[in-house]
Parts: structure tokens; C-alpha cells; sequence
């Protein structure tokens, strides 16, 4: 794999050229599944809260899409874990930083974030709640930083590129 593009819940993504150009796999947190319908980039939708388990599955198969929908192991009940993936590793973060990870284990070298907001602004807007996003994410993010040690390259219209260094 080389490239993925990986959805957080921040305003800047929205009507974004960056992102209305890029023709290469896209992953989504949390309620990003209620884009796919207009948009067939988005490949995965990863969340950390049990209730959108339930309710991109049910979007997916109500709508016959085909996106993988991805988990903590524990969130997943056993009569589902044949529709339903696991992230490799959870450490009980934000989904946004889950992505982030999973798309590192998963070999991708680089790795592009559109809605990551909270990293380049304090005061940032959830798309899909309208509320102010209050986490500990940079503390996060700076955990997976070093651990992987990749490099952070803020490029035009607020997206935000990891590049692994392996090859």
C-alpha cells in the first residue's frame, strides 16, 4: 500500500481541493459513513463507540455499500465479527488516532489527514455534532509520534501528511 487519505471530523475537509482531487483510497471516522452514499472513495470507516457499529453497518447493508467498518475487538459482538474487523492494536484513544495507526500497521507510507483540525487550531467544530472538540488528542498524537517516528509535513488547505520512514 502506499497512500491513504483518512477522514477526521474537522471543518477544514469540507469543500477542500485537496481532497475533491484525491482519487486513492479514503477512510473515515465515526460518522463519515453517512458520506459514503455520495462518495465511493471512502474504503473504511473506524470508530471507537459501539453505537456506530450498529449504525454504519446497518447504513452499509441498507444502501449496498462496501466500505470495512473497524472496531475495537471488545465493541464487536461475536454474531458480527464476520461483518466486522478489529483494529490490530487498540490503546483506548481517539478513532482519529486509531486510524492513524492502523493505517501505519497496515504498511501505508503515506498518510494523508483532511479534518484533523485540533492539530494545527485549539478551537475546532465537530462536522457532524457543531460542538466545540475537547480532547486530549495532541497528547495522543504525540504517543504515536514516538513510537513510529514519522515525519509531519502541514501542506496546503490544512491537510496534514505523515510519511513513514521503512520501506
Amino acid at each position: 500500500m502506499s497512500n491513504v487519505l483518512i477522514f477526521g471530523n474537522g471543518l477544514s475537509r469540507l469543500n477542500n481541493i485537496f481532497v475533491n482531487n484525491w482519487n486513492e483510497n479514503i477512510w473515515g471516522c465515526n460518522s463519515a459513513y453517512k458520506e459514503s452514499l455520495n462518495d465511493k472513495r471512502i474504503s473504511l470507516i473506524g470508530s471507537v463507540h459501539k453505537e456506530i457499529l450498529f449504525e454504519s453497518l446497518e447504513f452499509k447493508e441498507k444502501n449496498n455499500l462496501q466500505y470495512e467498518i473497524l472496531l475495537p475487538e471488545q465493541l464487536i459482538p461475536s454474531d458480527l465479527k464476520n461483518k466486522i474487523n478489529a483494529f490490530q492494536i487498540y490503546n483506548g484513544f481517539s478513532t482519529g488516532k486509531e486510524l492513524i495507526q492502523e493505517a501505519i500497521l497496515r504498511d501505508y507510507k503515506q498518510i494523508y489527514l483532511a479534518g484533523y483540525d485540533s492539530l494545527v487550531n485549539k478551537d475546532t467544530k465537530d462536522i457532524y455534532m457543531g460542538t466545540l472538540v475537547i480532547s486530549n488528542f495532541l497528547k495522543q498524537f504525540d504517543s504515536l509520534y514516538r513510537k513510529y517516528k514519522f515525519s509531519i509535513k502541514r501542506l496546503e488547505n490544512s491537510i496534514i501528511l505523515l510519511e513513514m520512514f521503512w520501506n
